[in-house]
């Protein structure tokens, strides 16, 4: 473990071949503040993996997707503004559909090669 910048990343080293090839991946500790603020700020159109506990049912979901796509929308848009609600619209890349994401409920993400674990 490793403190950068006041952040607190944890290092993994992975073995990836039998030639003893390595590669480093590292974790970095974040609020879910500066996870909403990610998101939030992320470029449109770059992917990014997050894990979220769903509103609905309460159970874990892992969705890779997209902010920023405007593939099939149909121009009525929403009757409420996700923002007030703490929520992300993104394209989900596996069930090519549109799905909210909650801010408040990130408990992880992938983001430019990089792995945020987010803690209350």
């Amino acid at each position: 473990m490793v403190i950068l910048n006041g952040k607190i990343v944890v290092v993994w080293y992975l073995l990836l071949t039998e030639e003893s090839e390595r590669c480093i991946m590292s974790e970095i500790v974040i609020s879910k503040q500066e996870a909403g603020q990610m998101v939030m700020n992320y470029k449109s159109g770059q992917f990014f993996t997050v894990k979220f506990i769903k509103r609905t049912d309460g159970s874990l979901r892992t969705m890779n997707c997209r902010k920023g796509v405007r593939k099939n929308l149909k121009g009525v848009g929403h009757s409420y503004d996700p923002a007030k609600k703490k929520l992300v619209c993104v394209r989900d890349v596996q069930k090519r559909a549109y799905r909210m994401i909650s801010l408040e409920n990130i408990t992880e993400l992938s983001m430019r090669g990089k792995k945020y674990i987010v803690v209350l």
